[in-house]
């Protein structure tokens, strides 16, 4: 710690990196940061307004284009832009006109930056959302569902995406949660096709790949492995290092280099390593030695910023350590570190735990307007 008067940062999903600053979201505070790994300090962009739906926050995905931080928070249709540069916010609504949605439980867990636009993958319709940068314009893709939707009634189940995708080329491919199934989508043409696995795969949780194999999570926290031929292997992790009791999912989206693929968890557990040949799962101990405090704690980590052969990720351990680390795959190599809030801005943080849910626009220049305008209740939310 540098002095008790530090807020630590720790994100919970995901960070965007270029040079070295960083970008993150931290939505129970309301708040977007900014952060330089070359000094550890951070500071607070901007504060936005966030209404749950059924009295949840959900996750949140950020990604950065130029100036534009386009940010995903899984419990809302729209689509949310942050300019760096004017600090001004903008929200592009994504309902279809003439569509009422009744269902409340759809999440968009997956976003991305392809070409010229910005896409959004939904849990249920509509599922595949293009916000295109330079017209502005939104384009609901629904070609695909009428396979989709003969899958769902054969199975009497709901559709609903997974976490990651994976490219080839302008191909796409999206898991399905709720089925042993993937979406293999034309990002150009829009031309579509379903590939469903065997029953006894469970539904698709999470998923990446790249140009030979595509690595799952499924629903019961089972690994496997697709190969080009869409053949299936399954990976025998060992008990040690299983988390099937979690209901919830267990790993992001799995980090594949050339000769192996690493898991991270997003719930208490431990950073393991699988042999791209052997398919032999090891606990990954230059990580997980370094991290931890003791073989019996276990470890969250954010989601993976990747460079290369470059990881950088935030991690807690469940016996107080905590911090970012870089990892270079390339020399084998570690770095750990920590960052902090300037002591203006941990005030700020302090005050917005207090004010509850309703964060004002007009509050963003200083402290002083920000407590100002919560005490006379003036501004706009988001």
């Amino acid at each position: 710690m540098n002095g008790s008067n530090k807020n630590m940062l720790f994100p919970y999903v995901n960070i965007v990196k270029e040079k070295n600053k960083i970008w993150t979201i931290l939505v129970n505070q309301n708040v977007i940061v900014e952060g330089d790994l070359e000094t550890g300090k951070c500071h607070i962009l901007d504060f936005f307004s966030l209404d749950p739906s059924n009295n949840s926050y959900g996750n949140w995905y950020l990604h950065k284009k130029d100036d534009l931080l386009y940010i995903n928070f899984s419990v809302k249709r729209d689509i949310y832009i942050y300019n760096l540069k004017t600090h001004k916010w903008k929200s592009i609504c994504v309902n279809e006109p003439d569509k009422e949605i009744e269902r409340t439980d759809i999440w968009f867990m997956t976003d991305f930056i392809y070409r010229n636009a910005y896409w959004k993958i939904g849990s249920a319709y509509p599922g595949i959302i293009k916000f295109d940068h330079k017209d502005e314009q939104i384009t609901y893709l629904d070609q695909w569902r009428h396979a989709v939707d003969e899958l769902i009634k054969s199975y009497k189940g709901e559709l609903y995406f997974g976490t990651g995708h994976a490219f080839r080329g302008d191909r796409i491919l999206l898991p399905l949660d709720a089925f042993a199934a993937v979406l293999e989508l034309d990002m150009i043409t829009l031309q579509y096709e379903l590939h469903v696995f065997p029953e006894q795969c469970l539904g698709f949780r999470v998923l990446s790949g790249d140009d030979d194999e595509l690595w799952i999570e499924t629903m019961d926290g089972s690994i496997l492995c697709v190969d080009g031929d869409w053949n299936v292997t399954s990976i025998n992790i060992p008990k040690s290092f299983s988390l099937a009791e979690q209901k919830v999912k267990k790993y992001w989206p799995p980090v594949i280099f050339d000769d192996f693929v690493l898991l991270f968890p997003s719930v208490a557990g431990k950073i393991f390593r699988i042999d791209r040949k052997s398919y032999e799962v090891s606990s990954f101990h230059l990580l997980n030695e370094k991290l931890l405090k003791s073989s019996e704690e276990n470890l969250f980590t954010t989601d993976i910023c990747r460079e290369d052969n470059h990881l950088l990720f935030f991690y807690r351990g469940n016996e107080g350590n905590a911090g970012y680390c870089e990892y270079d795959a390339m020399e084998n190599s570690v770095y750990m570190g920590t960052m902090y809030f300037e002591d203006d801005d941990e005030v700020v943080v302090n005050a917005m735990r207090n004010a509850g849910n309703v964060i004002y626009e007009d509050t963003l220049n200083s402290m002083d307007m920000y407590i100002k305008s919560i005490i006379m209740g003036k501004g706009k939310m988001l």
